[in-house]
Formats: structure tokens, sequence, C-alpha cells
């Protein structure tokens, strides 16, 4: 994931990367990077999980405090959220 520095909405990109690994499971050379989708609506992505059960990422986005379900092939929002505790969302710079 790259970070679009919260400057403008839909500057992070969700890049795949493939290893390359030797037969010891080793990486062996610096793994291969797709061009990325655009994470639509994005502003200051700071952390991804992938959701092994859908194939989705959740990523956290440091502009609003949110934690949103994203499809990763396409990069828009499922608009499935998790809440922000307080705790965390006084604390956002």
């Amino acid at each position: 994931m790259r970070d679009g520095g919260g400057v403008t909405q839909n500057g992070c990109y969700l890049h795949k990367m493939t290893p390359a690994l030797d037969d010891a499971g080793n990486l062996n050379s610096q793994p291969a990077m797709d061009a990325g989708v655009i994470l639509q609506g994005a502003y200051d992505a700071e952390g991804i999980a992938r959701d092994p059960c859908s194939g989705n990422v959740w990523v956290a986005d440091e502009h609003g405090a949110t934690i949103m379900e994203y499809d990763p092939t396409t990069g828009w929002p499922t608009y499935r959220t998790v809440p922000v505790p307080s705790v965390i969302t006084g604390h956002i710079r």
C-alpha cells in the first residue's frame, strides 16, 4: 500500500507484490510489483490487513480515523467499517 500523505482524496494505491523465493523459501530478488489500484476515497492510509475469508483488505486511514473494507481488485470500498474507539480517535494528529 502506498500512502497518499493526506493531501488529496484517492491518493493511496494498493499494489500486489509477488516475491521471488528460492527453494528454501528465502527472498532471492526484489519482488515484482504491479501498477496498483487507487483506493477510492482514501486520503492517508496507514495500515492494512487482508481478510482471509473474503480476500478483501481492511485499511486504516488517518484522515477521519476510519477502518474500511476495500475490494483489492477494483480499489472500491465495500462501505463496511469497523468502529474506531475514542481512545484512538482522540490522539490522532
